[in-house]
């Protein structure tokens, strides 16, 4: 993997270099060299050389899908290094940019110890460009609002819980069983036979009056 180097004699810091998509963004200051063979003035600091970890490929480390980032990336690491001067100009960019160092002969060689801030990210380094015109909305000056305004902001934000909607359980009519007493069907019972043999006798007393008159 290949970094830049810069800084000054006193301090110096490294950036990973970008050359593929779903990349991840590796930083750490105050990095440590310990240098077996050659030398870095204060020169090639201030324009920045090109370090290459030869212990780790990209190949092997990346793609790396977000959130995570590469383990060995850790304050206080060791990782054997090359260094190399940076023949591109500031302005270039993209893939190919490492393609030169796989014959280049290194000014340096050694150890680099990573310091105790390092910084490690793959989410907002592959999120997705907007569409071409659509700006990204800006985001508040949080230190610029009123402690009035910052409540507001957060109550907006804030979206209260919706109450479980109780669903309505519907109940079959439950039918309804009358019990009458025997007392109150007994006495049923006596008035339809009362009222059935008072209209039979009517009904002989009027067939016998009129078989009278007949005759």
């Amino acid at each position: 993997m290949y970094f830049y180097l810069y800084g000054t004699p006193e301090q110096q810091h490294i950036e990973h270099i970008l050359v593929a998509s779903k990349n991840v963004q590796l930083s750490s200051d105050q990095v440590s060299l310990d240098l077996t063979e050659g030398s870095i003035s204060a020169e090639d600091l201030a324009q920045g050389v090109v370090v290459r970890m030869d212990r780790l490929r990209e190949s092997v480390v990346l793609p790396v899908l977000p959130p995570h980032t590469p383990s060995f990336f850790k304050p206080g690491a060791q990782q054997k290094i090359a260094v190399f001067r940076d023949p591109h100009t500031p302005e270039r960019d993209g893939p190919g940019l490492t393609e030169a160092y796989a014959s280049a002969s290194p000014i340096a060689t050694g150890t680099m110890k990573f310091g105790s801030m390092v910084y490690a990210d793959s989410v907002d380094l592959n999120v997705n460009p907007l569409p071409q015109g659509v700006e990204r909305p800006k985001r508040k000056d949080v230190s610029r609002m009123t402690l009035a305004e910052r409540l507001d902001a957060a109550r907006a934000n804030f979206a209260a819980p919706k109450a479980p909607v109780e669903k309505k359980i519907k109940t079959k009519p439950k039918h309804r069983v009358v019990e009458l007493e025997s007392s109150i069907l007994a006495t049923g019972y006596k008035v339809g036979s009362s009222l059935l043999m008072f209209i039979i006798i009517g009904l002989f007393v009027l067939a016998a009056f009129t078989l009278c008159r007949r005759l």
